[in-house]
């Protein structure tokens, strides 16, 4: 969440877990207040949290896959 903040207002953000082995699943969700935000995190990057490079799949909800 505190990476994405710097792109705009957040309204939700969430990490997917293993609910059983209490990992994460490698994917979350963030949802900002304003489409503005959107762009510039599509905009920018390559975006890399935790030593890991992400990829966004979809600019509507800016859903992003690290690998």
């Amino acid at each position: 969440r505190s990476y994405f903040s710097a792109f705009g207002d957040i309204e939700n953000a969430s990490v997917m877990y293993h609910h059983d082995k209490h990992h994460s699943r490698g994917f979350g969700f963030v949802l900002f207040k304003s489409a503005s935000s959107i762009n510039a995190v599509m905009r920018g990057g390559p975006h890399i949290i935790n030593g890991k490079k992400g990829i966004l799949i979809n600019g509507k909800l800016c859903n992003i896959v690290f690998y």
